[in-house]
């Protein structure tokens, strides 16, 4: 209400002031303007509750249409806040609507990215293998060559530890051309590469949970069931306008014509007084 705009659009709107007496929509716009800042409105806190309470003031010549321009303020002013609320209401939930496929497209992304890792890793992997597989049929090393150890002859854990650190730097072509051409057919032929992709499980765990929130489905129904939804239900507040207090303000205008009308008055009243004494003389 505080908002001269929006009191200008509703003084236009109820047409408190008559378009048609104005020469030109600028002076009509002055006029409205005028109206609108007339219009006072205070606060002041109740005695009686903890409740702010709001007046309204203005002056006018014409109760009935005052009273009748309130009622219509109020209908337009709870229509005004409804609409905000709705409106921002629904952006928000475009907004969040907005975010998850946001995060959708996240963890696609993510999930297409840990994709073309693993086709370079195994890239990578294939090229080795190959050329692992060359070595092993150059040298003939047709199956894993095991390094024949006594453990009977080991007699500290020191000896053990160099032995396992031995072990793990046989080159890979002494597993044997075989199995290093069967991983290497494995690999190029694999329908399910996602069951070797460790990250992949997580990702698609969180889009699924991501796909299936129903939360913002959720708040929209609930929200569709409230009043600010329904129209004529709704009251953001209530302008009272059967509890307004009137009150006849004395201008200096009424004053002075009162004044005019006691010295005519007095001025006749004089000469008919003159008459009067002067018949009554004329007779004696």
């Amino acid at each position: 209400l505080n908002e001269r705009k929006f009191l200008k659009k509703s003084i236009k709107k109820f047409n408190l002031v008559k378009k048609e007496k104005f020469d030109n929509i600028r002076d009509y716009d002055e006029a409205t303007t005028k109206i609108a800042n007339l219009i006072k409105i205070s606060s002041s806190n109740s005695k009686k509750s903890d409740n702010l309470d709001w007046k309204i003031d203005y002056k006018t010549i014409d109760k009935k249409k005052w009273e009748n321009f309130l009622r219509f303020l109020e209908k337009s002013v709870n229509e005004e806040v409804q609409k905000y609320v709705h409106d921002t209401f629904e952006k928000l939930i475009l907004n969040r609507k907005q975010l998850k496929t946001f995060e959708i497209e996240d963890i696609d992304t993510e999930i297409s990215g840990a994709i073309e890792s693993y086709d370079i890793r195994m890239k990578n992997r294939v090229a080795f293998l190959k050329e692992q597989a060359e070595i092993a049929r150059k040298l003939n090393i047709i199956r894993t060559r095991n390094l024949m150890i006594d453990s009977q002859n080991l007699s500290t854990s020191n000896e053990s530890v160099i032995i396992t650190s031995l072990q793990s730097e046989i080159p890979y072509y002494m597993k044997g051309y075989e199995m290093i051409e069967k991983e290497i057919d494995l690999i190029e032929n694999r329908v399910n590469k996602s069951a070797f992709i460790d990250e992949l499980y997580d990702l698609q765990k969180k889009k699924n949970i991501l796909i299936s929130n129903k939360d913002i489905e959720r708040i929209e129904e609930i929200f569709e069931n409230t009043p600010i939804v329904k129209p004529g239900s709704f009251y953001a507040a209530r302008i009272m306008s059967e509890s307004t207090k009137y009150v006849k303000e004395k201008n200096g205008s009424s004053l002075k014509l009162k004044l005019i009308l006691a010295g005519i008055f007095g001025a006749v009243f004089s000469i008919f007084y003159v008459y009067v004494a002067s018949a009554i003389k004329k007779r004696m």
